[in-house]
Parts: structure tokens; sequence; C-alpha cells
């Protein structure tokens, strides 16, 4: 493999985000890449942003990839892959869970979730 392949999972606190990174960086390793794995999960047990990467390769430096250089982009909540967008390459891949879990702002009416469409139409943009 001549460069690492990227992959950053994102979503809110007790989707899952973490073990599905576990799960990435143990096939990296079992596929015989080395592989690095960061997580960010501030105030994930109150609903808060949870980020990980996750990096395979023959030798990979770092375990976070460059804005704009990751190929996988796996969202489990919609508004989260519209934040987290730029990160992916262009022509990278998303998967996204359409499932909606407004934040804080929104429920107590300071701010208004997107509508799907908006979200969708950010993500094609980029893919």
């Amino acid at each position: 493999m001549k460069r690492a392949i990227n992959f950053l999972f994102v979503g809110v606190g007790g989707q899952g985000i973490l073990t599905a990174s576990d799960i990435a960086a143990e096939v990296g390793l079992e596929a015989g890449y080395e592989a690095k794995k960061s997580e960010v999960h501030g105030f994930s047990q109150r609903g808060g942003v949870v980020e990980s990467h996750v990096r395979w390769g023959d030798e990979v430096a770092a375990p976070l990839a460059e804005k704009g250089a990751v190929d996988y982009l796996i969202a489990t909540e919609m508004l989260e892959a519209a934040r987290w967008i730029e990160w992916l390459r262009p022509g990278g891949a998303v998967l996204i869970n359409r499932q909606r879990i407004p934040p804080m702002s929104v429920t107590v009416g300071d701010a208004v979730y997107p509508a799907e469409e908006e979200i969708l139409a950010a993500v094609r943009a980029r893919t």
C-alpha cells in the first residue's frame, strides 16, 4: 500500500463510534497493516460529539489524517456528516445513518436543525 487509508468515524455519544473504530483498527492489523487510532469524546456521555480517526498503511506516522484527506467518513448522525464533510477527500466515500439527534442548541431553540436534503447536498458536493 503506497499511502495510508484514512477513516473518520463521527457521531453522538452512545452511538458506538469508539467500538466501530476499535473494530476498524483491528481489521487493519489483522490484514497485516500498521494501524493507528485517535479519539475525542469530551462530553459524549451528555450527547456530545464523538470523533475517532483510524489509519491503516505499511507505515503510519500519526493517528490523525489531515483535513481533506479522509478516504471514508462514517457518520452515525446526519448533522455530524455535514459538520465533518470537509475532512473527506474529494471523491471519498461517506456512510451516513439518517438518524437525527438534535444538539442542545436546537433543543433550546437557539438554532434550527438543517433539512435532510440540505445536509445531503453538502455531502454530494464533496463526493
